[in-house]
Order: structure tokens, then sequence, then C-alpha cells
């Protein structure tokens, strides 16, 4: 089978989430024999070479300052390349106004994977006004949202991703005339299958099928569940991520002050800063060290040596790989109940609303009643749902499906 495969940046072993996953699809179905030619938004820094992998850049005809913008229109510069494809896969869901007039032109099957909200929302949060959850769309509302939260420290950025989120509506509105001409929808969970159906997509046509366990994420678990417990949080440093709670989970926990404990934040983000000084503010930053950036093969081992992974996030999430990155090494979750935590986690954590004292309640109800181990057992059976051959297998009948 050939397949045209649209990737959010190129092959490679690390880079956002959505990227990585892309490259676990790509990899997996080549070695199931598929041919698969893919789409680059940009060229990797590093050589690539797979059998059955051909790579192709975007770019060459044009340059719209608007990043997804201007992909679309590279994709549609080149439509006539499509012909030779049975399935063209856009893994990027801002690229539905240009998979739907590539399917609907050239009668090519097509698919679009919802892996956020970005193809309802030009925030990607569906956060009205960054607080409330957003159930229905129009243009004034989405302006008014746009207009109101691109706060920022800097006058140009904060123009910057204004304008960069009204290019990001505009694709939106153009893509509604196409909804109907993809051929299927690939959403990661049933909740965001729910989210976009309820905005008017078609419901029979979008399958769920989950992100894939990184394997190297296989491994035993080795902390001991013993003080000082080793807490951590792996992800971007953004405000929806709700990153900004930890100093009232950490000032509640070291209030209780019947354990000894300390926090490991990986990532970065644009709340790094405001979250650092607050930390200081309250005396708190003893608790904390900041780890910035680390690599993917790096996060396994320090996974596994953590009692407890903390995800405190405010906003709908639509999967989330640190979940399965945690489950995989054995760790177990507290995490607030927002978008698809739930269906991801199961018995292997604590679920409760999105509230810092909820959260620190949680991880010392884990703490004091030593369950910590009971749900670190539990990650055992959630594992399995992720494994790259189920996984791959979906993948298979669903392109298979379409022709």
């Amino acid at each position: 089978m050939r397949l045209a495969f649209i990737h959010p940046q190129y092959p490679s072993g690390e880079g956002t989430g959505a990227a990585y996953s892309a490259t676990q699809i790509v990899q997996g179905l080549a070695s199931m024999g598929y041919d698969i030619d893919v789409y680059c938004q940009e060229k990797p820094q590093e050589s690539y070479s797979q059998e059955g992998v051909k790579l192709e850049y975007l770019s060459g005809y044009s340059s719209h300052p608007h990043t997804e913008t201007q992909l679309n229109r590279e994709l549609i510069a080149r439509i006539d390349d499509f012909r030779e494809y049975d399935i063209v896969h856009s893994y990027p869901m801002s690229f539905i106004p240009s998979i739907g007039r590539i399917g609907e032109k050239l009668g090519v099957n097509t698919v679009v994977t919802l892996n956020a909200y970005g193809g309802i929302c030009p925030k990607n949060d569906l956060l009205y006004m960054g607080e409330n959850e957003c159930k229905k769309r129009s243009n004034p509302k989405c302006l008014h949202c746009i207009s109101r939260t691109g706060t920022s420290n800097s006058k140009h950025r904060y123009l910057y991703k204004t304008i960069s989120q009204l290019f990001s509506l505009n694709i939106i509105n153009n893509g509604q005339d196409y909804i109907d001409k993809i051929g299927k929808y690939h959403a990661l969970t049933s909740h965001v299958k729910e989210k976009y159906t309820d905005f008017g997509f078609p419901q029979e046509r979008v399958q769920v099928i989950p992100n894939i366990l990184d394997e190297r994420f296989c491994i035993d678990h080795e902390s001991d569940f013993s003080e000082p417990y080793k807490f951590i949080y792996v992800g971007n440093l953004d405000r929806h991520k709700g990153v900004h709670q930890f100093p009232g989970i950490i000032s509640r926990l070291q209030e209780w002050g019947e354990y000894d404990f300390e926090l490991t934040i990986i990532g970065s983000g644009d709340y790094k800063g405001t979250l650092k000084k607050n930390l200081n503010k309250q005396n708190l930053s003893s608790y904390v060290t900041f780890e910035g950036d680390v690599l993917n093969e790096c996060l396994p081992e320090i996974y596994a040596n953590h009692d407890l992974f903390i995800y405190p996030g405010i906003w709908d999430e639509p999967f989330g790989r640190v979940f399965l990155e945690a489950l995989g090494t054995g760790t177990p979750i507290v995490t607030t109940d927002v978008g698809a935590t739930k269906e991801i986690v199961g018995g292997a954590g604590i679920i409760v609303e999105p509230d810092s004292n909820e959260i620190a309640s949680a991880v010392h109800s884990a703490v004091s009643k030593n369950i910590l181990p009971k749900l670190s057992k539990n990650t055992g059976d959630q594992v399995q749902v992720y494994s790259s051959d189920s996984i791959l297998r979906q993948f298979d009948e669903l392109y298979h499906n379409l022709l």
C-alpha cells in the first residue's frame, strides 16, 4: 500500500509529543511493509533512513508568514502529486482544508488525525477566556477570546500570538467546507471524538486509536516508595498544564509535615519564570528541582526512580504521552480529572478535581495510606492497551476499510 503521511515535523526520536507519535506510526507501518512518503514540515537536522520510507519537504511554493497557512498552500500547490497514493494521512489537524481539497479533487482516500483541538479552536485548548470549557464556536466568540487571552510581557509577543491565532481561525473556517470530504478521522481518545462530534464532525467517520507506548519505557519500577518521597512532573511549563498550582500543592504538603518529599520538574515553557518566582516568594524553592528539557532516552530511568507522577492540568487534555510514560515505568499517578485522563490512567492512579488542595490531599492520601505500591502494580493492566502491535493493527484496519 502506498501511503502519503504528512508529519508535524520530521521523523525523529525526539521532538514534541505529536511529532514523536507520528514517527512511531511511520516506523511501525514501514516495518509492516507499507511504502510511505513522509511529507515533512521541517528538514531533518540529521540523516534519516528506513526501508520503505522516503522523505519529501513542504517548501518552495509559498512564503506566507503563518506556518500552517503556508503549509496548506504547499500541499495544494503539489496536489497532483497525491494521485499516486492509496491513502493520504495528515497527522496535523490544521490541514483539513488542503486534505479535503485533495480528496475532493482526486478521489484519493484521506485520513486526518485529531490529536488536540486545533481543528475546532484557534487557541487549540477549548478554554474560553483561558478558564472555562468552550462548548460552542462562533467567529465573534473566538475573536473576543483571542483578543483577551493573548496577554504577554512583550507587546510584540502579544501581537505575534494574536495574529497567529487569527490565521488559525481562518483555517478552521475554511475547513468547515471540507469536513465531510475527509474519508476518516483518527481521534486519540473517545473524549476527543466526543468533542469533535459536538462541534459538528461526523461521528461515524471518527475512529479512536490511542498513542503507542514507547517500548523504551517498559522497564521495572525502581523506587522503593519511602522517604524522602520523590514526586515528578514532566511536560510543558504552561498555565493550561496547571503548573501554577504547584506552589499551593507543595505548601499544603509542607503544612501537614508528616514526611519528607521533593519534586522534580522536567520541561520548559513560558510559565517557568513565573513559577520559580512564586516558589521563591513562598520559600518553597528548596522542595523543587528544575531539570529543564531531557532527552527521551533518559526519561524512562528518571520516571522509574520516582514514587509518584503528578499532573495538575486544567485544560481538556486530549491524551498526554506523559501518562503512558509513567504507566510503562510503573510510576503511580495523581492527576486532575480533565479531558481523557481518566480514560488513560484507569486504576493506576488517583483522579481529582483540578484544584491544588484536592491534588495535595490525593498525594497525601496515597503516601500516608501506603497505596503507592498497589497503584504501581496496577499500571501493568493499563500498559497492554497501548502496545505497538495492537495500535498498528488498528491503523492497518482503518486504512484497508477505506480502500
